[in-house]
């Protein structure tokens, strides 16, 4: 907005060519593909200072907050064509990674991972959706920024030479949801933010397993219930007008643990086949909330406007004390789930592990309704008390849990 005159919307989407003058020294990169590099007159009040002419173009539409070009003494580490037949652009995705020289002997470091990356969301999700896709160390003010087809990292994380997977995988999601899939409005970032930082998570699950993804979904929900922003104002906040302060935990964790609630009370297979459908409706366009909410129902064939109005329409998340109760006589094992917490009581399913003292367990789920307190009899066969009653054992639900058992 202070170098381009753009609409500067996120759902105003334009092509872009960019013809760059410079210094012949300067690697200049920029959004899609490269066209050419060539010599240009010299500056005749610098005659002696050779320049080049350095030419990007392209061929989908993209927000003009993500039209980004680079320019400096970078050398280019070609990570070679990955995702081999999963890009709009055939034959693959052609990466590559541009930082300063110094950095020769730490590249391409953890960027080897990023072919497997976008082969995972490309398998997930839909072909990759642009002419390539670059890593460049930059003077971005953030972490990353998921700029389409040039991704921009903090010079600081390079000159550390601590640049995570993590954080090559939150911004290569990015490509497909932020800049394929733009929100049709800042008030919706969480379609964004909430699912690079969903698949982040995804990247983990399939890289290190489904322990250490649970560890990172129960860390996003610790960072949700530390902060001041989950109780005082929705995911979906189209009042906000200072823009830097959707860059929260509601964007970002509480949008992750929408998806990932989604994803648990639907099932992998409706789940990944709701977001593919949403994805190829919207794709190079924008999209709002409930054109989620419409594609979801339409493949659960269930209605869930109820779920898009609690967790994302309203500030907070529940907060439950859970117990349970066994009766000798009757060998029926009753748990008690009262929520406290300000505003009103939440839906929502809660899992129950019951542990014998023999170690055999049975997994419950149970649909706990929109009440302060419910008594709901656990569906499982007993012929002693358990050993232990673990509520949500898989970090499945967004909430604050205080558990025991009643003596």
């Amino acid at each position: 907005r202070r170098w381009l005159p753009t609409i500067d919307r996120p759902d105003a989407k334009a092509t872009v060519s960019w013809n760059v003058i410079g210094p012949a020294e300067r690697n200049v990169v920029a959004n899609g593909q490269f066209i050419e590099q060539r010599a240009f007159p010299p500056d005749k009040q610098n005659p002696s200072v050779p320049r080049s002419l350095t030419r990007w173009k392209t061929y989908r539409p993209i927000p003009s907050y993500l039209m980004v070009i680079a320019a400096g003494p970078l050398m280019q580490v070609d990570l070679g064509l990955t995702a081999a037949g999963l890009s709009e652009f055939p034959p693959g995705v052609q990466q590559s990674v541009y930082a300063v020289p110094e950095l020769s002997d730490y590249l391409p470091g953890p960027f080897k991972h990023a072919g497997d990356i976008v082969t995972l969301f490309s398998t997930l999700v839909a072909p990759f959706p642009y002419e390539k896709l670059a890593h460049v160390q930059s003077s971005t003010r953030y972490g990353g920024m998921e700029n389409a087809s040039a991704i921009f990292y903090a010079d600081n994380v390079f000159m550390r030479r601590s640049v995570s997977t993590g954080l090559i995988a939150h911004e290569t999601a990015h490509q497909w949801f932020g800049d394929a899939v733009t929100p049709k409005s800042w008030g919706h970032l969480w379609l964004s933010e909430g699912f690079a930082s969903y698949f982040e998570q995804l990247w983990v699950e399939r890289s290190e397993g489904a322990g250490a993804f649970r560890n990172g979904m129960k860390k996003l929900r610790r960072e949700i219930l530390q902060s001041d922003v989950t109780f005082s104002r929705p995911v979906i906040d189209t009042l906000q007008t200072n823009l830097v302060a959707l860059l929260n935990t509601n964007s970002y964790q509480k949008g992750a643990w929408v998806l990932h609630m989604l994803r648990s009370m639907l099932g992998d297979t409706l789940f990944f086949s709701g977001i593919r459908e949403y994805y190829r409706r919207h794709r190079h366009s924008s999209a709002t909330s409930d054109d989620l909410c419409e594609v979801l129902e339409m493949v659960a064939h269930k209605n869930l406007r109820w779920f898009f109005d609690q967790w994302l329409r309203r500030p907070g998340m529940p907060e439950v004390s859970a117990s349970w109760r066994f009766d000798d006589r009757t060998r029926t094992l009753t748990v008690e789930v009262i929520q406290s917490g300000i505003g009103e009581p939440y839906a929502f399913p809660l899992t129950v592990e019951v542990l014998t003292s023999q170690g055999k367990s049975s997994i419950v789920v149970l649909q706990i309704p929109a009440e302060r307190k419910v008594t709901p009899i656990v569906p499982v066969i007993l012929s002693a008390e358990p050993g232990s009653v673990v509520f949500d054992p898989r970090a499945g639900l967004l909430a604050s849990i205080k558990s025991g058992s009643e003596q």
